[in-house]
């Protein structure tokens, strides 16, 4: 009985859930930091929920900041990672008038260590494995993500979005962060789910 209640008190915990996630999501350089456009950018799905009417997923924030990222002279070809509808998403990025030479798609993959795995593969049948290479995921994602391409030998320079904390929220405890909130349970989620996905690949040899 005590222990559900401690359970629950701790998983509805804001403030302690924030803390979490911000110790789990990776900082990396931000957009002025590129001064010279990387090759490629590797964008890791899933992208789109609908197949009819092109919905974006909750991750959206991956494919519109790496198509401002593209835009803005970043980097110059896309490779989209992921078997999630990814032709669906290259038509979409054509649909932006993003050129259908800048766009690589690898879809094969069903996991984050076979991106970087069929990535690598897609790369070299294309000539050459680039020598700068961004790495585009989402901030909570990118720990796990990094360490697999680390892990199939591609040197990828990581740029996290959608982060979910920020120092000031982080540190600034308030009345209602101490109290129970639902959206505690979203951010446990996300970072137990990782914590997760990072034991599991670390038993498998994928990081």
């Amino acid at each position: 009985k005590y222990l559900g209640i401690f359970f629950f008190l701790v998983s509805s915990n804001l403030y302690l859930s924030t803390i979490a996630l911000h110790l789990w999501e990776y900082e990396t350089i931000s957009s002025e930091d590129i001064k010279v456009p990387y090759d490629i950018g590797i964008v890791l799905g899933p992208f789109v929920d609908d197949a009819r009417n092109m919905a974006i997923r909750s991750e959206a924030v991956r494919f519109t900041q790496s198509v401002h990222l593209y835009k803005t002279n970043k980097f110059h070809k896309f490779l989209l990672a992921g078997n999630d509808k990814s032709e669906l998403t290259r038509q979409h990025l054509i649909n932006l008038c993003v050129p259908p030479e800048d766009i690589l798609v690898e879809d094969k993959s069903n996991n984050t260590y076979e991106n970087a795995l069929l990535s690598k593969r897609l790369l070299a049948q294309k000539g050459a494995v680039p020598n700068k290479i961004l790495l585009i995921t989402s901030a909570v994602h990118m720990r796990r993500a990094k360490a697999c391409f680390e892990k199939v030998g591609l040197n990828v320079t990581p740029f996290s979005v959608d982060y979910r904390t920020s120092v000031s929220k982080t540190w600034g405890l308030s009345f209602s962060d101490i109290i129970p909130n639902d959206a505690a349970f979203d951010k446990w989620r996300r970072v137990i789910y990782e914590w997760g996905c990072t034991v599991y690949f670390k038993m498998e040899g994928y990081i």
